[in-house]
C-alpha cells in the first residue's frame, strides 16, 4: 500500500505543464477609463504580416496564449481612438510571457472639416436580447480556434467548472442553433477554425424558445457561403521551435438554386516537449522530482452538412461532424528522496508511455419552416452522438540507492480509462406570434448512456 502511494505521488510530479507563450495588457484611455472591446493584432515584426488577432474584455483586459517564439508587433484599435503599434518585442524560454501592464489609448481629435468617414465598427454589438461578437473577416478570425474565439466574447468567462455567462454557470452552447453531444462540441471547440464562424451570439436572459434548465445561451453561427457555385478555402499554420506544430485546414461550399452542400477539414501533426521539475516535502523529509516528456499528437476531423430548399420558407438539413485523434507520450524521470536530516535515502526511476486514442461522431437532422406570413414557425432536430476514449498507460520503475545500484528489482503496472458516451437528442419548436407576445410550444427528449 505504502509504495503504491509513493507511486502515485510521483505520477503527480510527472503530470507536466506544457510550456507555452503570451502576452497581456490592459487599456484604458485618457482619462483612466477602460476601453471595452478593443482589436488585438499581433503580427511578425519582419514583415507586419497577422499572426493572431483578440478582443479585450469590458474591463480592457486582454491575453494572448498558445504563441510561438519569435519577435511580434501589437496593434491595438477602438472605435473613436487612434490606433496604436507597440515596439517589437520577443517571446523565447528566458521571456515566456509579454506583460504590457496600462497601455492608453488616445482619442481622436479630428474636426469635422476633417473627419472621413470609414466605417469602422466595433466587432461586438448590442443587440438588445444578446451580445454579439462578429468573427468574420476581422482580426480575430486568424489564427484562433473556436474555443480561443469563446476567450473574446462579452460577458463569457472561463472557469474551472466550466463556461460562464454573466454570474450564469448553466450555459447552453449551440452550433447554428442545434446542440450537440459533449464529445462532438469539445471537438467542435477545440479544432474547428475560427476562419469558418460568422459571429457567436451571447443570450444573457434566454426566452420561452430555450430550454428553461439553463441560464444562458452561446449561439455559435458558422459561416456558409452565399455565392452560387463552388468555392473554399485552404490554409495552414506551421510553428518551430525545438519541435514543430502542423495543423492545415480547408473548407469547400457548392450552392445552387435548391441545395447547398459544404465541409470543413481540419487535421493537427504536432510534436511538444516539456521538462518539470518538483519538490515536494512531507513530514518524514521530502522527494525531488525531475522529467522530460515528449508528447506526439495527429488527429482529423470534419465538419460538414447538406441543406435543401424545397421552397422559399422551408429548409430541411443533414449535419454530419467527425473526428479521431491521437496522443503518445513518453515521459522519463527521476525523484531523489531525502530524510530530514537532508541526505538522500533512495531514488525512484520512472519511465511511462501512454496512448490516448479519441473518436467521436455527431449527426443532425433539422428541418425549420415557416408556416405563414405572420411569423408561425415550426423547427425539428434530431441529433445522435457518440464518444469513444480509451487511455492507456505503460508504467515501469525501480528503486536504487544512492549510487544507482538496484534497491529493488524493476516492477510494470498497466492503468486504463476507458470512456464511451453515447448521446440522443430530439426537438421541436412550435413558435406562434400573437398580438402583444409569442406562445412557444417545446417538445424535448434527451437520452444519455454513459460506460
Amino acid at each position: 500500500m505504502k509504495k503504491t502511494i509513493v507511486l502515485l505521488l510521483c505520477l503527480g510530479i510527472y503530470l507536466p505543464g506544457l510550456a507555452q507563450f503570451q502576452l497581456q495588457g490592459t487599456l484604458i484611455d485618457t482619462g483612466h477609463q477602460p476601453v471595452p472591446y478593443a482589436t488585438i493584432r499581433l503580427a511578425w515584426a519582419k514583415d507586419s504580416s497577422t499572426i493572431k488577432g483578440a478582443v479585450a474584455n469590458e474591463k480592457g483586459f486582454f491575453r494572448l496564449d498558445n504563441l510561438a517564439a519569435g519577435t511580434y508587433l501589437l496593434q491595438l484599435q477602438s472605435v473613436g481612438h487612434q490606433a496604436r503599434w507597440l515596439p517589437a518585442f520577443s517571446l523565447n524560454e528566458t521571456n515566456p510571457t509579454a506583460d504590457f501592464g496600462v497601455i492608453t489609448l488616445n482619442e481622436k481629435t479630428e474636426s469635422l472639416a476633417q473627419i472621413t468617414v470609414k466605417g469602422q465598427r466595433s466587432l461586438v454589438e448590442n443587440q438588445g436580447d444578446r451580445m454579439v461578437l462578429s468573427v468574420a473577416n476581422s482580426v480575430i478570425a486568424k489564427g484562433n480556434k473556436v474555443e480561443d474565439l469563446l476567450n473574446y466574447a462579452p460577458l463569457v468567462s472561463k472557469t474551472p467548472l466550466g463556461i460562464k455567462v454573466a454570474n450564469k454557470s448553466n450555459v447552453l452552447i449551440l452550433v447554428d442553433g442545434r446542440q450537440m453531444g459533449q464529445g462532438a462540441l469539445d471537438n467542435f471547440l477545440q479544432n474547428f477554425s475560427a476562419e469558418d464562424i460568422l459571429k457567436i451570439e451571447v443570450i444573457p436572459n434566454p426566452s420561452a424558445k430555450y430550454d428553461a434548465s439553463f441560464g444562458a445561451v452561446i449561439n455559435i453561427i458558422t459561416l456558409k457561403s452565399l455565392e452560387r457555385g463552388l468555392n473554399g478555402r485552404l490554409s495552414t499554420t506551421y510553428s518551430q521551435g525545438h519541435y514543430g506544430r502542423f495543423s492545415p485546414n480547408g473548407s469547400l461550399n457548392l450552392r445552387s438554386a435548391k441545395w447547398n452542400v459544404f465541409t470543413t477539414l481540419t487535421g493537427r501533426l504536432d510534436e511538444v516537449g516539456s521538462e518539470e521539475a518538483t519538490v515536494r516535502t512531507y513530514q518524514a523529509g521530502s522527494m525531488a522530482g525531475q522529467a522530460f516528456s515528449l508528447y506526439k499528437t495527429k488527429g482529423f476531423s470534419t465538419f460538414s452538412g447538406i441543406d435543401y430548399f424545397p421552397s422559399l420558407n422551408h429548409v430541411l438539413g443533414l449535419r454530419v461532424n467527425s473526428s479521431t485523434q491521437t496522443i503518445r507520450s513518453i515521459t522519463d524521470g527521476t525523484t531523489a528522496f531525502r530524510r530530514s536530516t537532508g541526505g538522500v535515502d533512495s531514488v525512484l526511476l520512472l519511465n511511462r508511455l501512454e496512448t490516448d486514442n479519441t473518436r467521436n461522431y455527431d449527426v443532425n437532422i433539422n428541418y425549420t419552416g415557416k408556416l405563414d406570413s405572420v411569423g408561425k414557425e415550426l423547427s425539428v432536430n434530431l441529433t445522435k452522438s457518440f464518444f469513444d476514449r480509451s487511455n492507456t498507460q505503460y508504467l515501469t520503475y525501480q528503486y536504487q540507492h544512492v549510487d544507482r545500484s538496484s534497491l529493488r528489482s524493476s516492477s510494470r503496472a498497466r492503468i486504463q480509462n476507458p470512456k464511451t458516451e453515447e448521446n440522443l437528442i430530439g426537438k421541436a419548436d412550435l413558435t406562434v406570434p400573437l398580438k402583444k407576445r409569442t406562445l412557444g410550444s417545446r417538445l424535448p427528449m434527451d437520452h444519455h448512456q454513459q460506460q
